[in-house]
């Protein structure tokens, strides 16, 4: 009965989080329309088990590659940091993670917010490969074991002239430039700000 409650729980905040239009959608009609949306990207939004309590969110890609986004909802107008750890990537595939609009099925995940952080002062965004070409050895974060990664990136609901609060946004990992057509490691999960 817990386990029904916990799923139960799971679905609706799932669907509070995926719903275009909050206040004029059944949580259902959200579920499916965001699932449709994100299987189309090869992802599969999931929560936490705490479903409602933890601001957590998943999504898993087309090559069963793992992103976790730490929280997702109602974040802050002003800027906030939030947390995301990957796992199953490949070492030989460099990626970035950002916040992005979010992208239509099988479209590279742009604009993103962050841009190139030459010197990995801003947090905008973040680089993770174990091969970097030489001019991005102090600037990549090498994969640990697994291809798993946890990295902390400042987000805000501004990116150019989008505003997230209007757009759908998403923290996104997607190939880096070394193989920016390859959307096989493109991975979104939804975020909103208040």
């Amino acid at each position: 009965m817990r386990r029904l409650l916990v799923a139960l729980v799971a679905t609706v905040v799932v669907a509070a989080w995926l719903s275009p239009a909050r206040a004029a959608t059944t949580p259902s009609a959200s579920l499916v329309a965001g699932a449709s949306r994100n299987a189309a990207l090869g992802d599969a939004p999931t929560t936490s088990a705490a479903g409602a309590a933890s601001p957590r969110a998943s999504a898993k890609g087309r090559k069963g590659q793992t992103l976790t986004v730490t929280p997702t909802s109602r974040l802050s107008a002003y800027g906030q940091t939030v947390r995301v750890q990957g796992r199953g990537f490949s070492e030989l595939v460099g990626i970035y993670v950002g916040l992005c609009v979010m992208p239509r099925a099988g479209a590279k995940p742009t604009p993103c917010g962050g841009g190139a952080d030459q010197d990995g002062s801003s947090m905008a965004s973040a680089w993770i490969s174990s091969n970097p070409p030489p001019y991005g050895a102090n600037l990549a974060i090498p994969y640990k074991r697994g291809g798993a990664f946890s990295v902390r990136i400042k987000v805000s609901p501004r990116i150019g002239s989008y505003d997230c609060r209007v757009v759908r946004c998403a923290i996104v990992a997607r190939a880096d430039h070394l193989r920016a057509n390859d959307r096989t490691w493109d991975v979104a999960v939804p975020v909103t700000f208040r």
